[in-house]
């Protein structure tokens, strides 16, 4: 349900700024092995590293804009 409102959220922004600038969307990271997932359940061993989830963050930052706007995009099909 709150996804939901996100995806409208990043689709008003998108075109309410499609002429000028900026570009909205939203990442959907799922699960990525950190301390608190660690602590929140014991065992449970996610897709992604803090690591490999920063590069797709960063790459998405400087070249997402080209081809998303509006939109909210999963990185992992995976939550815990």
């Amino acid at each position: 349900r709150n996804r939901g409102n996100n995806s409208y959220l990043c689709q008003l922004l998108a075109e309410e700024y499609k002429n000028t600038g900026p570009a909205f969307n939203a990442l959907a990271l799922g699960a990525v092995q950190t301390e608190m997932l660690s602590e929140a359940f014991p065992g449970f061993q996610a897709p992604q590293t803090p690591k490999e989830i920063a590069a797709h963050i960063l790459q998405f930052a400087l070249e997402g804009q080209q081809f998303f706007n509006g939109k909210i995009i999963p990185l992992a099909n995976t939550t815990p």
